[in-house]
């Protein structure tokens, strides 16, 4: 199939946020179905951090059908209270 993500082509998303009190990046490795999160904790001096990993369902993509912004925010909803810091 024309365009198709294939296992040896790394799909994945990063984001990282920053807001008041606390910074957090994010590693969605799609075909793996590995999804990484960490947590900087800015209010305390030592700036503290939690990551937390969980095995999501891996996942294929056309290329051209694909929105880096919607497999992110599918992934959210997913784990969404499954991340409890």
């Amino acid at each position: 199939m024309k365009g198709l993500l294939e296992n040896n082509y790394p799909f994945f998303v990063k984001t990282y946020n920053t807001g008041a009190g606390s910074h957090q990046a994010l590693y969605y490795e799609v075909m793996k179905g590995i999804f990484k999160q960490e947590i900087i904790n800015t209010m305390k001096e030592e700036m503290p951090s939690e990551t937390k990993t969980l095995h999501l369902k891996k996942e294929r993509f056309l290329f051209e059908n694909v929105s880096p912004e919607e497999v992110i925010q599918n992934a959210y909803k997913k784990i969404d209270g499954k991340l409890d810091y």
